[in-house]
């Protein structure tokens, strides 16, 4: 009995599909961006870094996040734009 032989140039792509997968997923990794200007005045009000590093990554922020950006007193409106950019529902 024969066995089969795997042939890896079974398996190349020509070069515009690989292109065009690359391009493909670039797309779809995108997602919300934080505006630079909200972030450094996060920063500048020094909040604490679990808070900061979910800024900065533009993940939802819970109740004790927004506990404590107003303890760090950042100004209200930098709060509910950093809010509206994560394109979240709270």
């Amino acid at each position: 009995m024969k066995s089969a032989r795997f042939s890896p140039s079974a398996l190349a792509l020509p070069p515009f599909a690989v292109l065009l997968v690359a391009l493909l997923s670039c797309g779809c990794a995108s997602g919300p961006k934080v505006d630079s200007q909200i972030t450094s005045a996060v920063a500048a009000c020094h909040v604490n870094q679990g808070t900061y590093n979910k800024m900065l990554n533009a993940q939802a922020l819970d109740f004790d996040d927004i506990k404590a950006l107003a303890a760090a007193h950042v100004p209200s409106h930098i709060v509910v734009d950093y809010l509206r950019s994560t394109q979240r529902v709270y």
